[in-house]
């Protein structure tokens, strides 16, 4: 692994706010509903993908972080953001300590929640990018389900 990667699920990518591919011009919306929270303590670090090569090699994720606090309701956070039509992989991190990346305990486990675009990931390793991947048309506003796993 590099310094300074999120093992299996995030980079940090510093052009985020410059990117083209968040422009407000003929953007769509991404409606996302992240379920199953276990604290609204922290924050949400989504890493957005185009596909499985940069996926797989942690590279090119475009982030974008929300504060939970009140605006978690129940274990419930709803959230919008644009994005430039295509397909689309939306990972999430529950980064309840606030420090940008997965922690671990000492068996290699995730101590802090993850979870997929669509997808509620069962298993143990990272699952292929077109298991989690949406296809965002132009002109839409198109609804996302994240449930958060914690182990």
């Amino acid at each position: 692994k590099k310094p300074g990667r999120m093992p299996g699920f995030f980079i940090f990518y510093p052009d985020f706010f410059c990117d083209p591919v968040f422009a407000t011009v003929n953007a769509q919306t991404i409606d996302l509903t992240i379920t199953n929270l276990e604290s609204s303590a922290g924050a949400i670090v989504l890493g957005i993908y185009k596909e499985q090569k940069s996926f797989d090699a942690e590279e090119d994720a475009l982030l974008k972080n929300f504060a939970k606090g009140s605006n978690v309701v129940g274990s419930t956070l709803k959230v919008s953001f644009t994005l430039t039509p295509g397909v689309w992989g939306i990972t999430l991190l529950d980064d309840v300590n606030n420090d940008k990346k997965m922690n671990y305990n000492w068996i290699g486990m995730p101590k802090e929640g993850f979870g997929f675009s669509n997808l509620y990931h069962t298993g143990f390793s990272k699952p292929k990018f077109d298991a989690f991947k949406v296809t965002l048309k132009e002109g839409q506003k198109l609804a996302v389900t994240i449930k958060v796993r914690y182990l």
